[in-house]
């Protein structure tokens, strides 16, 4: 059942997001040690969930594995395989005084430091930070990026918003960006003449084992892993960062929340309220400046 539900989903969803739910419905048929999922209860699901949170792991990661589930149920749910849907399913709750690592301009500035833009793959990877601190694009978002989809000219990206179907939105990059983006699309395609291969994928692969196919979700997170190692930073810095990096400098700077949300490609402004955590040394200063007279 789990395979032809994959199948389904992977015409309404990126291949990323297909083999996320893949790897965690593994794991839920492990647990379920060959028993008939049809004949679960909704007190069997909640104690697979109540095993996922027993197992220590991260919040992040049980929200995906239940998702998964979740998503699973509803199928079966729609084809009268199983009794209730999937929204008694429970859900973890994320516990949102605790956020992904932000990426300050300063970080940003560093890891940048890092690369010769004089051999192709370091420029890619500088490149790939850029897009991903000026654009705010999730990871998956950046991955579908095609050659057509960049307007060089109006410094902006068409980019599929990886969590809401058939839905597509502009990002924009500034100067620097664009500098690194027309860089790389020029070697980019040399790369590919060279080869005799043609592709639209904008990010390419560049090791010698699948040379020209598109980048892969490893790849970018190793660049990142890397660049943490040689700047000894503490912080888990991530691709992730990068887009909670875009965020806090647009609140920082007073944007109007609607148009980051616009920007960020959320569905629901609470979503976007979520990177607007303030620290309490900010808040302390905002006090300072308007409430204390003295």
């Amino acid at each position: 059942m789990t395979e032809n539900f994959l199948i389904w989903l992977s015409g309404q969803h990126s291949h990323e997001t297909v083999l996320s739910y893949g790897f965690a419905l593994v794991r839920f048929k492990k647990w379920l040690g060959g028993a008939d999922m049809t004949k679960l209860s909704v007190d069997d699901l909640s104690k697979y969930v109540l095993f996922l949170e027993n197992q220590g792991l991260k919040i992040g990661t049980r929200s995906i594995y239940v998702s998964a589930l979740k998503g699973l149920w509803h199928w079966l749910y729609r084809q009268n395989l199983v009794g209730f849907d999937s929204d008694l399913i429970p859900t973890p709750k994320r516990d949102f005084s605790t956020h992904y690592e932000t990426l300050d301009e300063d970080e940003y500035q560093k890891i940048l430091s890092l690369f010769d833009e004089f051999y192709p793959k370091e420029l890619r990877n500088k490149a790939v930070i850029a897009v991903l601190y000026n654009t705010g694009v999730r990871i998956g978002e950046l991955l579908s990026m095609n050659l057509g989809d960049i307007d060089m000219a109006n410094n902006k990206i068409l980019v599929k918003t990886s969590k809401r179907r058939n839905h597509k939105r502009e990002v924009y990059f500034g100067e620097d960006a664009k500098e690194l983006l027309r860089k790389w699309i020029d070697v980019r395609q040399k790369l590919l003449d060279t080869k005799f291969i043609r592709t639209d994928a904008l990010w390419l692969n560049l090791s010698t084992y699948n040379f020209g196919e598109r980048i892969r979700r490893c790849a970018i997170q190793r660049i990142f892993r890397v660049a943490r190692t040689k700047l000894n930073l503490e912080k888990r810095i991530t691709p992730h960062s990068c887009r909670h990096g875009f965020a806090a400098k647009g609140i920082k700077n007073n944007i109007n929340v609607r148009y980051l949300q616009v920007m960020m490609g959320h569905a629901k402004l609470s979503t976007t309220e979520i990177y607007m955590g303030y620290k309490n040394c900010d808040v302390e200063s905002e006090y300072r400046k308007i409430y204390a007279c003295a």
